[in-house]
């Protein structure tokens, strides 16, 4: 309960999941005062109004002494594995003659490029590692591409190669797209990620397609807050666990994506103040486990499925919930059942010198007698070569 004589500042943080909004009050030693939970509505702003309103009834007159509002949000997370939400971004990679052998979004799933790519450039440019130009700058290539794409795109992503080192090139593409379409926002790698090219890029082109969706959840938590006359300011966490300032997650919300696990690692240290400990984060289709205490380990190179990005995540493992309580024991038989392979009989301009009809490709395993061959007898082993016919 509150202390009417004591007058000491008050924070109260939001955890926004795919299931519930959590919102919980604590003073300055630490101490939870309150502790609320509400359904996550289709709305994030629904959610975070109603666990807000729960919040400011419950502290009545004191809610002068709230002195800090965090949010900790999935909501990113979510739009990127659910498809939707997403902007649809222009990219566009500098060095082509450098860095053509892996195209851009290679290893992306079809369904996230349908959802948020709106068109692929490759020009010449970008820089060596010590500075020097690789190619000049293909300005008439570029706007060929942004005419072509005008009215499709509502985000660009940059990606030069070495461009942390050299992002000169980065700024005037950026410049030149806001000259050319107006006021649209571009996000540049070299203030998103590190030297990898392949990382960055993707990190970047992600963090242009959550551009709206974190603007969404910025702005409903800053009008819940007005709304209620709270005189506060507002943070987001991010993937290591600390906190960023409303605008600097409209700029970076790919910085949020991992703030999930973050968040239950760092807030289960604070409150058992137990110095190693595992921790698991129970969500409704997934449970992370981690471990806490000191400083939180964080992973080298993200991955949202199987692409990599190279904005750090917390180096926790990631586990499908089951959806049964319970516990079923595994079967009896301790090997499975194994089939059979099709073996088919080689041609004569099929077989190979020492090859037998009778026998599987590998030489070894003898068929049975409907021309098949167990499959733990026969090892892989590549198709029969083409050979001169035996005579």
């Amino acid at each position: 309960m509150l202390d009417p004589t004591n007058d000491s500042p008050l924070r109260i943080g939001f955890d926004v999941g795919g299931t519930n909004t959590d919102a919980a009050v604590i003073d300055e030693r630490n101490t939870i005062l309150f502790a609320f939970k509400r359904p996550t509505t289709t709305d994030v702003s629904v959610g975070i109004r109603y666990a807000l309103d729960a919040v400011v009834d419950a502290l009545g007159d004191q809610t002068g002494r709230v002195s800090a509002l965090m949010l900790g949000t999935t909501h990113a997370t979510n739009a990127v594995v659910e498809r939707r939400g997403l902007d649809r971004v222009g990219v566009i990679r500098l060095g082509r003659s450098a860095a053509s052998a892996v195209p851009p979004l290679s290893g992306w799933p079809s369904a996230l490029r349908k959802a948020s790519i709106a068109g692929v450039v490759e020009l010449d440019g970008a820089h060596l590692p010590d500075g020097h130009p690789i190619a000049p700058l293909d300005l008439d290539g570029l706007r060929r591409f942004l005419d072509r794409i005008a009215g499709t795109a509502a985000t660009f992503a940059v990606a030069g190669v070495f461009s942390p080192s050299s992002p000169d090139q980065e700024r005037e593409v950026a410049d030149l797209i806001r000259n050319h379409l107006g006021p649209v926002p571009v996000s540049l790698s070299h203030e998103v990620g590190t030297l990898g090219l392949i990382e960055r890029e993707n990190a970047t082109v992600l963090n242009a397609a959550l551009h709206t969706t974190a603007n969404g959840v910025v702005e409903a938590l800053k009008t819940a807050v007005r709304e209620r006359g709270l005189m506060v300011d507002t943070f987001l966490a991010q993937n290591d666990g600390s906190l960023m300032t409303g605008e600097y997650a409209k700029r970076f919300p790919v910085l949020t994506v991992g703030s999930g696990p973050s968040n239950s690692i760092r807030g289960a240290a604070l409150l058992t103040g137990l110095d190693d400990a595992i921790v698991i984060d129970v969500g409704g289709t997934h449970h992370r486990s981690g471990r806490a205490g000191g400083r939180l380990r964080m992973g080298v190179g993200g991955r949202i499925g199987h692409w990599r990005r190279t904005d750090q995540l917390p180096d926790a493992g990631r586990h499908r919930t089951a959806l049964r309580r319970r516990h079923h024991p595994p079967p009896t038989r301790a090997l499975p059942r194994l089939g059979r392979m099709p073996h088919p009989r080689p041609g004569p301009q099929l077989r190979r010198r020492g090859a037998s009809p009778h026998r599987c490709r590998c030489g070894r395993g003898p068929l049975d007698h409907t021309g098949t061959v167990p499959v733990w007898r026969c090892p892989p082993r590549p198709v029969f070569r083409c050979a001169r016919p035996l005579r």
